[in-house]
């Protein structure tokens, strides 16, 4: 995908979101972006269509194959639970077309009480996400992720770093050859 695509519809979708939805979801779209620039992974950002099967939000080339991608939120003021995870997962997956790969990122509200992450949230959205791939052959991708904001040392500025973990489809429909994990990021 041409590097104008990205920049030219970026803040019309993402703002959109946030002038509709909510900030947490236009903003877990820009992380995900950003996930993806930082793994060297060509993308763009779709506008809304409104259209059950086409109304993801990212076109990724993932390993040379065209990959449709959504992003699901969950509000940090709720807390989270394996059957609103599955409910996500599926309202994620009929956003999706059904004759291309489709990949979900989950993001995962930071507990407040934790000092790093969330590990009662992750088994949570790991046995949501294990269940939801069993039963789904469109999908091969499960990406969950959380930010983490870390205060290194008090001269230093504050980082945020998102910590994801894939969980990968191993019945899905589409070329088995392909390495559908989340590539690591290119530090370089």
């Amino acid at each position: 995908f041409p590097s104008h695509d990205i920049y030219s519809s970026v803040f019309g979708v993402c703002l959109g979101l946030v002038s509709r939805w909510s900030v947490e979801a236009g903003y877990s779209e820009l992380e995900v972006g950003k996930m993806l620039y930082e793994r060297g992974m060509p993308f763009r950002f779709r506008p809304s269509s409104y259209q059950r099967g086409m109304d993801y939000d990212f076109d990724i080339m993932w390993n040379g194959t065209q990959v449709a991608a959504d992003v699901k939120c969950k509000i940090e003021e709720n807390k989270i639970s394996k059957n609103g995870v599955l409910n996500s997962l599926n309202t994620g997956r009929k956003q999706l077309p059904s004759d291309r790969p489709g990949v979900i990122f989950l993001k995962i509200p930071f507990s407040k009480n934790e000092t790093c992450i969330d590990r009662n949230a992750f088994e949570l959205v790991e046995q949501a996400a294990v269940q939801f791939l069993r039963g789904t052959e469109r999908v091969v991708l499960v990406v969950a992720y959380q930010q983490v904001t870390m205060d290194l040392d008090p001269s230093m500025s504050i980082i945020d770093v998102l910590i994801p973990t894939s969980y990968v489809n191993k019945n899905h429909k589409f070329d088995p050859s392909v390495d559908w994990k989340l590539p690591n990021q290119n530090l370089s």
